[in-house]
């Protein structure tokens, strides 16, 4: 796949999961979407992620979590994780039209 189809297809899983497409989807596995997409889109947690949330603000600390847990994970990777696992939820994912998509 040239990386030109890569990014696409990548841009394409993120609008079908931010579409709601996936409301069965569970917490975890939401936040590993959310993980990989920072990843990808702004780098590693350790360097963009600030400091830890507090222990009051469990939803962003549980994400900040999760993130950092990438470490140095490339954005190429950190991509084809996020197409991956959709591909593992949903293997027809890509040939639901979505009219954000077209």
């Amino acid at each position: 796949m040239q990386e030109l189809d890569k990014e696409k297809t990548f841009e394409n899983a993120v609008l079908f999961i931010r579409n709601g497409t996936t409301t069965d989807v569970s917490k975890t596995l939401k936040l590993q979407y959310y993980a990989l997409y920072k990843q990808a889109e702004v780098g590693p947690c350790s360097l963009h992620g600030g400091e830890q949330p507090s222990y009051f603000n469990y939803i962003d600390r549980m994400k900040w979590g999760v993130w950092n847990n990438l470490e140095e994970m490339s954005s190429t990777t950190a991509k084809q994780r996020y197409i991956e696992m959709l591909n593992e939820y949903n293997p027809n994912w890509n040939k639901i039209k979505l009219k954000s998509i077209l």
